[in-house]
């Protein structure tokens, strides 16, 4: 299986602080605070330390081209074979999507041959690649081509899954999609107002400690380079993240409007992990 480098669930409790028994009291302070007659200074011979060198870091995995392509397309088939539940859940949203109606009528660019373009914003990996381009190959029927532009703060993908992915695609779908990836930062980096047709933004890290300022910036960035008539459509793991979404839509004068993944009906409302649960859609 693929690793995943999609962000975690907002984290663990702040471990508590145990007091120890309360203190007596001598002259107004502590007894721990207040010194005690010296008796004797011993002096101790420190021992040499002797420093050993940290081992190197491991360099990064690096995309090889023609050379590992053929095992990187075997490692795929194979686990298509045996989803993780993200996967799974991942096959279910895309699924809702179309069944909802939210694929129709998404504008495409004129050019020599009509092109949708779909933004990946914060993509990570981008390990949900080999389900979601042949699915919107085959929902397009090959009316227009598809153009997919992914990008992340975090570069390390860049020396591996990214070049991996653009060669698979390149390899299957060579006359019906291509993929860009590159490093931006969204909270900082303007993206072209209406830019793409579709946005897909998978688990945006809406809530937490200083997650308020940038992520309204990369909202609005993300919501910004749709195109009129386009969609907007982020996953979250959880409803109060879900409801964090459509309250910053909100704000900024788009309508948004929460769905559940079928995938999790029946589910505890307070199970944990729960990738692409809540499904909110913006239509511009």
């Amino acid at each position: 299986m693929f690793p995943s480098f999609d962000s975690m669930s907002p984290g663990t409790p702040d471990q508590l602080l145990r007091m120890g028994p309360v203190p007596h009291y001598v002259n107004g302070l502590p007894c721990a605070a207040y010194p005690a007659p010296v008796q004797a200074i011993g002096i101790q011979r420190v021992p040499q330390v002797r420093h050993v060198a940290a081992p190197p870091a491991a360099a990064p995995r690096r995309w090889m081209g023609e050379q590992t392509l053929h095992k990187f397309i075997q490692a795929v088939q194979e686990s298509a074979g045996r989803p993780n539940e993200r996967e799974k859940a991942y096959v279910s949203f895309l699924h809702a999507l179309a069944a909802w109606g939210l694929l129709e009528d998404i504008p495409c660019h004129a050019a020599e041959v009509l092109v949708m373009r779909v933004s990946l914003p914060f993509c990570g990996a981008l390990t949900e690649v080999p389900r979601l381009v042949p699915f919107l190959v085959n929902h397009m029927k090959r009316r227009c081509r598809l153009h997919l532009h992914a990008c992340d703060i975090d570069d390390r993908p860049s020396s591996y899954w990214w070049p991996a992915w653009k060669d698979w695609i390149a390899h299957f779908f060579a006359t019906d999609c291509i993929l860009d990836c590159q490093q931006q930062d969204l909270s900082t980096e303007t993206i072209a107002p209406s830019s793409f047709g579709l946005v897909l933004g998978i688990h945006p890290l809406v809530m937490g400690t200083g997650c308020a300022i940038p992520w309204r910036k990369i909202m609005k960035n993300v919501l910004l380079s749709c195109k009129p008539g386009g969609r907007c459509i982020f996953a979250t793991f959880y409803r109060f993240e879900a409801e964090k979404v459509q309250s910053i839509c909100q704000e900024l004068g788009f309508a948004a409007q929460i769905r559940e993944n079928p995938y999790y009906v029946g589910t505890s409302p307070n199970q944990v992990g729960t990738h692409l649960r809540f499904i909110v859609s913006v239509t511009v």
